[in-house]
């Protein structure tokens, strides 16, 4: 938690607009009770989901690994 903490703080400080800053705040909260209600759930141990994460991770990965061989030419 808080490694996302510290995320949200750097990226808080991107916005010298209070009411900007306030709009993050609003939809990383939103999105974070959602994705503890989810855990709650069960959703992360479904089937369904399990193959999302591991599609979701092949691409990460493989987009990564370009990414550095890239910058390291």
């Amino acid at each position: 938690m808080l490694d996302g903490l510290s995320a949200v703080y750097s990226a808080l400080a991107q916005f010298s607009d209070p009411q900007t800053k306030q709009e993050f705040l609003r939809s990383w909260l939103a999105q974070e009770i959602l994705y503890r209600q989810a855990l709650d759930e069960g959703l992360s141990e479904t089937p369904a989901t399990k193959q999302m994460l591991a599609d979701l991770t092949r691409g990460l990965l493989s987009q990564q690994l370009m990414n550095e061989k890239l910058a390291a030419r």
